[in-house]
């Protein structure tokens, strides 16, 4: 009667909550990496140049004179051009 309980936790441990752990863990690194000038992209679909960072919170340069700040958190990641990620290959 137990192991049926132990077999469907473990299939959730390996099918949601890990691969979940995985994706957190690379977020937290991406946040570690960013620095002054990186092009980046919000979770909100804006894109934006860092102006300055400290340990919570990011001001993006949106457009020519237009800043914004926002959390640290909120950086989905870096921004990439049309066509670079081809020619990177």
């Amino acid at each position: 009667m137990l192991i049926p309980l132990i077999l469907v936790m473990g299939v959730f441990w390996l099918l949601i909550w890990r691969p979940q752990a995985k994706a957190q863990a690379k977020h937290q690194e991406l946040l570690k990496s960013l620095k002054v000038g990186d092009e980046v992209v919000t979770d909100a679909g804006v894109y934006g140049k860092i102006t300055s960072i400290d340990e919570k919170r990011v001001t993006l340069e949106i457009a020519k004179g237009v800043k914004m700040k926002m959390r640290r958190a909120n950086i989905e990641g870096f921004a990439e051009i049309e066509g670079e990620s081809e020619e990177k290959k």
